[in-house]
Order: structure tokens, then sequence, then C-alpha cells
């Protein structure tokens, strides 16, 4: 019985309603040596596209989400000027058909393209790789670690 359950989760996950993406993302400002909200940023995926809110948080559907693939995200500033992308592979069914995939992300400018986005927190279910970044960065805040050149004390991957 426990198996049809999840079997009918997947499937319609996967081809009826779509899975979401959400987080937050920040805008590390070197003058004032600390991580604000971005507000008013785009976020955009394929012909999807949404602005920050005040707290510089977002949601963001991803169709057919029981069949996962390569999701590259484009953050653009205020005005329309790109910033850049990033890319994980997901959702993953079942695990992300019950729980949304969770990204606290953080713009660099100083970085060189490809560069300027990273992971702060990643809080999604069955996330994988991205694990190992979640444990980097509570080892930099624990001062394990040193942090990146652009950070200041602020987490780096």
């Amino acid at each position: 019985m426990g198996v049809l359950v999840l079997l009918m989760i997947y499937v319609l996950n996967g081809f009826v309603g779509p899975t979401f993406v959400r987080g937050t993302l920040y805008v590390f400002e070197k003058e004032r040596n600390q991580k604000v909200p971005a507000v008013n940023y785009q976020i955009r995926l394929r012909d999807e596209h949404l602005f920050t809110n005040s707290y510089g948080e977002w949601v963001l559907p991803i169709y057919r989400g029981g069949i996962p693939s390569k999701v590259r995200l484009r953050f653009h500033r205020p005005g329309g000027d790109y910033i850049d992308r990033y890319s994980f592979t997901g959702p993953w069914p079942i695990w992300h058909a019950l729980s949304p995939m969770e990204f606290d992300l953080e713009i660099c400018d100083e970085e060189p393209e490809g560069k300027r986005i990273r992971v702060v927190d990643n809080r999604s279910l069955g996330s994988g790789g991205d694990e190992k970044a979640a444990r980097v960065i509570r080892e930099v805040e624990a001062g394990e670690k040193s942090p990146g050149r652009c950070d200041s004390g602020q987490k780096r991957l």
C-alpha cells in the first residue's frame, strides 16, 4: 500500500503539478561588510520569472518536477542587468513533491562570472552534493575554516 501511495505521488507530481524551489537571495555589501537581502532582484527559469520581495525571498515553480534535470536559474539586478546563473540538479521524485527545494544564495560582485552566486544555506531534503556545501558553511561559521576573500567573515564555498 505504501509503495502505491509513493508511486501515485510521483506520477501526479511529475506529470500534473509543479514542484517548487524557494529561498532567499542576499547581496554582500563590501562597504558595510555584511550581506543584506536582495530586494526586487529578478530570477528567471526558462519562461518563468519573478522578483524577490522586501526580504529577498522568492518561490519559483518547476514543472514536470518528477523528472530530475539540470535547473538553471538566471539572476538580474532591479534595473535588468545580468548578474550570473546558478545551476543544480533536481527536483528529486517523492522528496521534493512533499517538501520544496530551499536555497539561500548570496551575490558577490567581486567574483568572476560563473562564481558570483553562492550557496549560503541549503535546507532541501535529499540535496546530495549541496550537503557538503552546507557543512563547509557551518565550519566557516564556527571558525574552523577561513572564509573566502570577498566574504570578510561570511560564508564561502
